[in-house]
């Protein structure tokens, strides 16, 4: 798979066995699109969504601490 800046691997120490780990994520218009990709097949699948604006997905996400808030 190419590098591509658009999207990132999910792994965030903080938040332990997050059900989506090592999946790949981008962020559409304040959705977050949770995928993985199978090569072999030419498919991008599609496993979870999540809206981008609340503590949790800036806690797995973006690795910011609800309790420390935005910096």
């Amino acid at each position: 798979m190419p590098n591509n800046d658009l999207y990132e691997v999910i792994w965030n120490p903080d938040v332990k066995n997050f059900e989506y780990d090592g999946y790949y994520w981008i962020n559409i218009r304040n959705i977050i699109l949770v995928f993985e990709i199978f090569e072999r097949d030419k498919i991008v699948a599609i496993e979870a969504s999540y809206y981008a604006n609340n503590e949790r997905s800036a806690q797995v996400f973006c690795d910011i601490d609800p309790n420390e808030g935005w910096t």
